[in-house]
Formats: C-alpha cells, sequence, structure tokens
C-alpha cells in the first residue's frame, strides 16, 4: 500500500525529487542547452561535445536519482514486483536483445533506461498515495509549461518547432511540437482529476490552455476539446437523477454518433478549417509507401 500523509503538509525534496524525474523523462532527456533539439537529425546539425557529454551525464544524473529511490526503498520494491507480471518480463526481454543488437552499446543504454523508468513508475505508485502522485504531476507539468514559455519567448532558435511550415509553433522543452501540446493535454487531465476551484488552479488551467494552443498541434487541440466536454459531461451526470442520466446517455450517444458521421462526410472542409488536409500533412502518402 503506498503510505498515505496528512492532506496539509508540504512538498517534500523526495517529491521534487521524483518531479524532476518525470520532467525529464517527458522532455526525452532533450535538456535544452546541453542536449537541445539542434542536435537532432530534423534540423541537420551535428551534437557538439557539451550536447553530447552534457546528454550523457544528464542520465547518469537522473538514473542514479532513481538507483538511489529504489535502493532506500528496496525491500518494498522487491515485495512489489509481482505487480509488474506483465511489464517485467517485456522489459527483460527489452535488456536481453543487447545479446543480438547490432549496436549493443546503444541498445544497452537505452533498455536499461527502458526497464529503469517501468520500476520508477512501480515506486511512484508504492511509494505515495494517488492524490499525492497527482501533486507531484501537478508541479512537473507547471514547471514544463514555464520552461516553454522562457523557453519559446527568451531563446527562440530552441524554443520554437524547427519543422518546416511551423518556426512560430511552440516547442519549449519538449522535441516537438505535437509532444509540447499532448503534454499540456496531460497536464489539464491531471488538473481535473483532483480540480478543486482555486485562483492557483484556475491560474495553472490557463497556463497549461495557452501553451497547449501555441504549440499549434492541431490534434492536441482535439484531444482536449473531448477531455473538457468528457469532464463537464462527468460533473453534470454527478448531480442527475438515475432516470434523467440514462436519458442524457442516450443523448449523448446519439449525438457522438452524429458528430462522427458529419466529421466523416466533411472531413475535407473541417482539416481546412485548422489549416490542414486530407492528407494529414503528407502522412497519408507515406503510410501508402510502408
Amino acid at each position: 500500500m503506498a503510505e498515505h500523509s496528512p492532506k496539509d503538509r508540504g512538498t517534500t525534496g523526495e517529491e521534487l525529487c521524483c518531479a524532476g524525474i518525470l520532467a525529464f523523462f517527458a522532455v526525452q532527456g532533450a535538456v535544452p542547452f546541453i542536449a537541445p533539439n539542434q542536435a537532432l537529425e530534423s534540423t541537420g546539425r551535428e551534437a557538439t561535445r557539451l550536447m553530447f557529454y552534457g546528454g550523457i551525464g544528464s542520465q547518469l544524473v537522473v538514473y542514479s536519482a532513481i538507483a538511489y529511490l529504489l535502493l532506500r526503498q528496496a525491500s518494498r520494491v522487491f515485495r512489489w514486483l509481482g505487480a509488474m507480471q506483465w511489464t517485467l518480463p517485456l522489459a527483460a526481454l527489452v535488456v536481453a536483445s543487447t545479446l543480438w543488437s547490432q549496436f549493443p552499446m546503444d541498445t544497452m543504454r537505452r533498455s536499461v533506461a527502458f526497464a529503469s523508468a517501468g520500476i520508477f513508475g512501480l515506486y511512484l505508485a508504492m511509494r505515495f498515495p494517488v492524490r499525492r502522485q497527482l501533486a507531484i504531476l501537478r508541479i512537473t507539468m507547471l514547471v514544463l509549461a514555464l520552461g516553454t514559455v522562457v523557453m519559446a519567448l527568451g531563446f527562440p532558435h530552441l524554443g520554437l518547432d524547427a519543422s518546416a511550415g511551423h518556426h512560430t509553433d511552440w516547442q519549449g522543452v519538449f522535441t516537438q511540437k505535437n509532444a509540447c501540446g499532448r503534454m499540456m493535454v496531460l497536464a489539464t487531465a491531471v488538473l481535473l482529476a483532483d480540480w478543486k476551484p482555486s485562483w492557483q488552479r484556475i491560474a495553472s488551467m490557463m497556463l497549461f490552455l495557452f501553451v497547449m494552443y501555441m504549440s499549434g498541434s492541431r490534434s492536441a487541440w482535439l484531444i482536449e476539446a473531448a477531455l473538457l466536454l468528457l469532464w463537464a459531461g462527468l460533473v453534470v451526470a454527478k448531480r442527475l437523477e438515475a432516470r434523467t442520466l440514462v436519458l442524457a446517455a442516450l443523448a449523448a450517444f446519439w449525438f457522438t454518433a452524429a458528430s462522427a458521421v458529419a466529421a466523416w462526410l466533411w472531413l475535407p472542409a473541417l482539416l481546412h478549417s485548422m489549416g490542414r488536409d486530407a492528407t494529414f500533412s503528407g502522412r497519408t502518402l507515406i503510410w501508402k509507401q510502408t
């Protein structure tokens, strides 16, 4: 069982450490100024020595922190390994693939990271109750959102998307604008999962929605709209009587079905209104070649 703590206690150093680790995973290790996106293939630039060793160093710091946290709770982690009955064999297979990999060192480095991330997830689940997990995630998302604003406005050569046609879209501390948009959708979901109206949470929600909008990720916009509609529907459903709830559920079902049919019939026009086309920015052309 996860440890329960008083509701009014502050954030501990352990929780801040977990938030930092989660932030590292969220940016996929592309730490700004150390391993920035200029080193990615999409920009056509090679990594400098600082980027290369800085990236490796940041990984060593993060995975050492994970190892430290796991060792502090080693006995409990060992007892809870059975909860990973499906993911543990998969992680073991990934690590074992080093034996037949064409690039064993790269495979070993990435497979160890994969396994560490899975065990770290187990650590979070057993160490903290759900409310504290959500609190850690809120801190993580807030730092990422603020970091994105700083990168996009203060360091546009790093904070704006480098792909053609998207030079004004924000990617911030993330590797790409769509990653930024998806993470902000997750950030709003974390807030809504334990929503309590307050100026801090309202301000955080406005920040997450703003960054998501500036990312220019149309898929994130659609998912966010669906998320907000679902959340609003659940809030309303809690206040309805049983008979009214059944009628509302039937109405929601038929409305969703009608919306799906309408979207399919007028898909080109809908995509055009969002600045996209029926090829999904050329994706369907690529799919035909696979």
